[in-house]
């Protein structure tokens, strides 16, 4: 056995109880014979921790690569897989939700892809789960140069269980969660790594399962809308790294992109002067690659020019 584990998976842990049985033996069901799994419990109010040691128990091959980190209070999860990451001592790192499951394959998969191609960054495939039905994605993910995520305006899924990543890429380039941003948070990361690193390769033929009817998640839809303020603040983080990096903003299309989502989460009559104020760059972004008919995307970029009245016309004619 290596002295440094292949792989080493982050696992937040807060009120999981319901879920975290399927996740860990899918976890410690896998293939990959060297890993290493920090579970950090934020502060966990329900039992989550003892149906953990639970499963755990009956996988007496793996308890010897098993840490688990108690944060001093609840920090939300962004601290916490800050300090699973960095705690870390595996060759790559990847993230796994506790509500979620990964195939048996999954880690061997990927680390085989990464170790012999020499990649800094592999992704894996995904799985839409909700309401007991598995659901494909048509999510774009076949990335050929990782700084082209950053530049380009198609939509990719930039979240951490699909991303492993190599651990000394993190740390070299001190890559920390940024502080306060707990939606958003794996974009904010996934994206800095992807600029320093110089290789990625997609993996197709093995899946996360990521489910999508927790209620409690914060990606569930009254969650994001009650978090929307975090989404603002990591652009504005990640406007100033690409500045500090002599980038010029409004080259990075990925970002403009979020900032425009952002913005039309303001889009209707009665949040018409909050979406004009809120991230203005983002109109031309909108006007430059909407599928939107030309009319709506004239509008919506002169409306930054001549006053919202336009904007607000076209709304009320459209019934919004």
């Amino acid at each position: 056995m290596n002295s440094r584990p292949k792989v080493s998976v982050i696992v937040p842990i807060f009120n999981a109880r319901d879920y975290i049985e399927r996740c860990a033996h899918s976890l410690f069901g896998q293939t990959l014979d060297d890993i290493e799994y920090i579970f950090v419990d934020d502060k966990s109010p329900d039992d989550s921790l003892v149906i953990l040691d639970g499963v755990l128990a009956k996988y007496p091959g793996r308890q010897t690569r098993v840490k688990v980190l108690s944060m001093a209070e609840n920090s939300k999860q962004a601290a916490a897989r800050d300090r699973g990451v960095w705690e870390s001592t595996g060759e790559y790192v990847i993230h796994c939700d506790p509500d979620d499951w990964v195939d048996a394959d999954y880690y061997e998969k990927l680390y085989n892809t990464a170790k012999g191609g020499g990649y800094d960054v592999v992704t894996g495939d995904f799985l839409y789960e909700y309401d007991g039905k598995t659901i494909a994605n048509d999510i774009n993910l076949d990335i050929l140069n990782p700084r082209d995520a950053l530049f380009t305006d198609k939509h990719t899924f930039f979240t951490l269980w699909l991303f492993m990543i190599k651990s000394d890429l993190i740390k070299d380039n001190d890559i920390h969660f940024f502080p306060d941003v707990n939606l958003m948070e794996d974009w904010g990361f996934v994206l800095r790594a992807m600029f320093f690193a110089k290789s990625i390769y997609h993996v197709t033929d093995t899946f996360y399962h990521y489910r999508k009817d927790n209620p409690r998640s914060i990606t569930a839809p009254e969650n994001i809308k009650r978090f929307s303020g975090q989404q603002e603040l990591c652009v504005k983080y990640l406007d100033a790294f690409l500045k500090e990096q002599g980038c010029k903003t409004e080259e990075a299309l990925c970002v403009l992109r979020a900032k425009r989502d952002i913005k039309n989460g303001l889009l209707s009559v009665d949040t018409i002067k909050d979406w004009k104020k809120t991230f203005p760059e983002a109109a031309v972004y909108e006007y430059r690659f909407s599928e939107g008919g030309f009319l709506y995307r004239l509008t919506y970029l002169m409306s930054h020019f001549m006053g919202s009245g336009l904007m607000k016309m076209f709304l009320k004619i459209k019934g919004l």
